[in-house]
């Protein structure tokens, strides 16, 4: 936050020549919010509670323990706690409770917990939810105790309810109707896929997924193109120093495995080679052991995943950082045949922006774009409440590419201040966004 309480992002650029805002390569502030308050303080009955569980922080993990609060926190003492259950995943529950002192949550990973303040021994007892997950995950710096190391606390003030909330035990088995989770059986290719960093035009980190033949840019043709119904393993390599949650949109999947690797990387296109696997496999801990649609996948390892795709439809799969997935560590995956070679794998998208120069900018900038077939191109110029700005008279326009230049007026003829605007072109029903920052 700043001094008068307004939230705050570090966006100066690092180096002489970069844009101003700049993008971070990670970003970690020093208030944990929960719910939106920052380090909010629950009054509980002496009894289980069921939290769901969402790390939707930008780019911070979390590996998380309690501890009881004394007079001197830094002090560490070896008392009785709650005790804590993982009962389910991203999008399911687990065969059975898991106990755990403490765990890892990435970014945008989500955990089913129960939490268990019925021991008498606890009443009247406050309990510090603590992070102690570095930044960046796992090797990066140690958090600070008293700013982002804790999260919210516990007090077990409240007299036990159960007229209103019947008592609670955990059932052994948490799926007495469906069965036990099971484990998809693949009928089709292995893919291997890679995660890597490097550096833009402007010298700035950008992390970006591929394949053992390099690394690609959103905009590349597809290659991930699964049948309806194919069931898949994707093999992929962290070859960045860093863990990174990894999401696949629509599909549920099982973790198979992890497991060390060494290669030879280009520095530069991120191609992978001379690969060589190293020791045995890890199976997933037991707290991951049920159906996920984001994986954290560690440095140096290759994680294994096998989803049945059954949805056809053009999907996503990205990094869950949000400063990752929002510099390239993103890319399309379609659920179908194409017609074609690879290169007509994005649905026959007829629009495509290919860029914004300058931007930021003042007083102008200039939208290039290209269209596959002759269109009619409406364009749009919105600020960040969604209210329109500038709306440009509709173009006939052939096969090719294009520009259209913004002066930074509205419709009326005035000039827009500094600020956040959102280019919309848009042609039938296809639809491209950008962002523009107009600064004075």
């Amino acid at each position: 936050f700043t001094a008068d309480g307004q939230l705050f992002y570090p966006s100066a650029p690092a180096m002489p020549g970069q844009p101003d805002p700049s993008h971070l390569p990670e970003f970690f502030g020093d208030f944990i919010l929960v719910n939106s308050a920052p380090w909010p303080i629950l009054d509980v009955e002496p009894r289980q509670y069921r939290f769901r569980m969402l790390n939707g922080s930008d780019s911070r993990f979390y590996e998380l323990w309690l501890q009881e609060k004394t007079g001197n926190d830094a002090v560490p003492i070896k008392a009785a706690l709650p005790s804590m259950y993982q009962i389910g995943t991203d999008t399911g529950l687990l065969n059975a409770p898991v106990a755990l002192t403490r765990f890892v949550i990435g970014t945008g990973e989500r955990a089913d917990m129960v939490f268990d303040f019925s021991d008498p021994t606890l009443w009247g007892k406050t309990f510090i939810l603590r992070n102690s997950g570095k930044t960046p995950f796992p090797k990066g710096s140690a958090v600070n105790p008293v700013t982002a190391g804790q999260v919210m606390a516990f007090r077990i003030s409240k007299p036990l309810d159960t007229t209103t909330y019947p008592a609670t035990t955990l059932p052994a088995n948490l799926r007495p109707l469906h069965g036990p989770v099971g484990m998809p059986v693949a009928n089709a290719d292995t893919r291997e896929l890679i995660l890597f960093e490097g550096t833009d035009e402007y010298g700035r980190l950008q992390a970006k997924l591929g394949t053992l033949d390099g690394a690609l840019a959103w905009q590349a043709p597809i290659t991930e193109n699964p049948m309806v119904n194919d069931t898949e393993v994707w093999e992929i390599y962290n070859t960045t120093a860093d863990a990174h949650p990894i999401h696949l949109h629509l599909v549920s999947f099982r973790i198979v495995d992890r497991q060390r690797f060494k290669a030879d990387v280009d520095p530069v296109t991120g191609r992978v080679s001379n690969v060589r696997l190293v020791g045995r496999p890890m199976v997933p801990p037991a707290r991951e052991d049920g159906w996920k649609d984001t994986a954290v996948m560690f440095p140096g390892e290759v994680t294994r995943v096998v989803a049945t795709f059954d949805r056809e439809g053009l999907y996503v799969w990205h990094c869950h950082i949000l400063s990752h997935e929002d510099h390239e560590m993103m890319r399309p995956y379609y659920v179908r045949p194409m017609a074609g070679a690879p290169e007509a794998a994005v649905a026959d998208t007829p629009l495509r922006i290919a860029s914004v120069t300058p931007n930021p900018f003042n007083p102008s900038t200039r939208i290039h774009f290209e269209v596959s077939r002759p269109l009619t191109v409406q364009a749009a110029i919105y600020d960040v409440a969604g209210r329109l700005v500038r709306r440009f008279d509709d173009r006939a326009v052939a096969a090719g590419a294009h520009v259209l230049e913004w002066n930074g007026s509205t419709d009326a003829g005035a000039s827009v201040a500094t600020g956040v605007y959102f280019l919309q072109l848009r042609a039938g029903s296809a639809v491209e966004t950008r962002r523009l920052v107009m600064i004075k």
